[in-house]
C-alpha cells in the first residue's frame, strides 16, 4: 500500500498512476493536476479498492477524499458485482459528467459556478432550508 504520494507516477498533467503493487489487483489512476492536494489516507483508500478482487479498473476524481473505506470520488469499474460503499452513502450527492453539444467558449463558466453557490446548498448540511410540510 502507497504511504505517501511518491507512490504515485504523474503520467500527464492531469493524471498520476498508482502502479498495482502489493495486494492490488489492477492500477489506479487518478484524475488531478499538481495543484491538487491529496490526502494520503485517501490514496490508501484507492490502493485497498484496487486491492479488491472484483476490481477491474480504479480511478479516482480531482476531488478524491476520505470516505468510508472507499475514498469519495473513486469510480471502480467492477467484474459482476455491485458494491455499495463505492456508490457511496450520500448517493446522488451532486457529481455528474454528460456530453453536450457545447464548446469551451459557449459557456459562461464563471457565471454558472455562482448560479450554483447561490442556488444550491453546498457542502453537507450547509445552508439546508428546513421545510415544513406546508413547505414541501
Amino acid at each position: 500500500m502507497p504511504e505517501s504520494s511518491s507512490q504515485l507516477v504523474r503520467i500527464d498533467p492531469f493524471r498520476l498512476r498508482m502502479k498495482r503493487c502489493g495486494q492490488m489487483v489492477t492500477d489506479a489512476t487518478i484524475f488531478a493536476s499538481e495543484a491538487v492536494n491529496l490526502e494520503p489516507d485517501a490514496v490508501r483508500q484507492l490502493c485497498d479498492a484496487a486491492s479488491l478482487p472484483p476490481a477491474k479498473k480504479v480511478l479516482a476524481t480531482a476531488d478524491i477524499h476520505v470516505g468510508f473505506g472507499i475514498p469519495i470520488g473513486a469510480v471502480l469499474g467492477l467484474d459482476n458485482a455491485i458494491m455499495p460503499p463505492a456508490v457511496g452513502y450520500d448517493i446522488n450527492c451532486g457529481m455528474r459528467l454528460l456530453r453536450t453539444p457545447f464548446s469551451r467558449g459557449d459557456i459562461d463558466t464563471d457565471k454558472i459556478a455562482v448560479d450554483i453557490a447561490r442556488d444550491i446548498p453546498l457542502g453537507e448540511g450547509r445552508e439546508n432550508l428546513q421545510l415544513n410540510k406546508t413547505g414541501i
